[in-house]
């Protein structure tokens, strides 16, 4: 399976003191990016969230998009993670 990492992009908040409790809260261990002028979700075409893109660490493709949380995620992502291995 091909190396992965976790980041999420915030498009929404701005307030570093409301984004800071948020990660202390849900003892988040992964980088949160901040997208304040959405460039980065544009890049992606992002048009509603929560956006799941999943790109590979070697070829930087993007080989998934989801938009919202289905009920399979983690399974989901897997699967695509072994295909593209």
């Amino acid at each position: 399976m091909e190396q992965t990492t976790s980041s999420r992009i915030n498009p929404i908040d701005s307030d570093l003191e409301k984004i800071n409790t948020f990660i202390q809260k849900k003892d988040i261990d992964y980088p949160i990016i901040q997208d304040k002028k959405g460039l980065i979700a544009a890049q992606f075409g992002v048009t509603a969230y929560p956006t799941l893109v999943l790109i590979t660490w070697t070829s930087k493709k993007v080989v998934y998009v989801q938009v919202g949380v289905p009920a399979d995620l983690k399974e989901s992502i897997i699967s695509i993670l072994e295909t593209e291995h």
